[in-house]
């Protein structure tokens, strides 16, 4: 869990480091990615973070990093608020991650590699409270 003081680092989601036989462009990607024997081949490599959706299937690459997609868990937030509308936490928590996303963006255009800890501590309090 990362708290209200730590930053938020910018990086890229994998290289051809992190996995060796990663194709190099992303149409080449979901090319490949459409062939559940070049998945096989290809994700058990993987040394860097795969994002994925939630599924179980993907607990079985074990020397990658593991993340959510965000635009999942949005989904799973406008799901939560539809059958928790009582509930603040799901819209508080989408509101929360919808503005972190736009930090990366203006931290670059400021010149920036790491946000800056006060500009993101409102949200990262929202989204870990909920």
């Amino acid at each position: 869990m990362m708290s209200a003081t730590s930053r938020p680092r910018m990086r890229p989601v994998t290289s051809p480091t992190d996995c060796p036989s990663a194709p190099a462009t992303a149409s080449a990607a979901r090319a490949r990615l459409d062939d559940p024997d070049e998945v096989e081949d290809h994700l058990p490599q993987c040394r860097g973070v795969l994002v994925h959706d939630s599924l179980p299937l993907y607990n079985g690459y074990p020397h990658a990093r593991h993340r959510l997609c965000g635009a999942h868990l949005a989904r799973e937030l406008t799901a939560a608020a539809e059958d928790h509308p009582v509930q603040r936490w799901p819209a508080q928590i989408r509101w929360a991650l919808a503005e972190l996303n736009k930090h990366p963006v203006k931290a670059r255009e400021s010149g920036l590699t790491e946000i800056p800890p006060e500009r993101a501590r409102i949200y990262l309090e929202s989204f870990h409270r909920g």
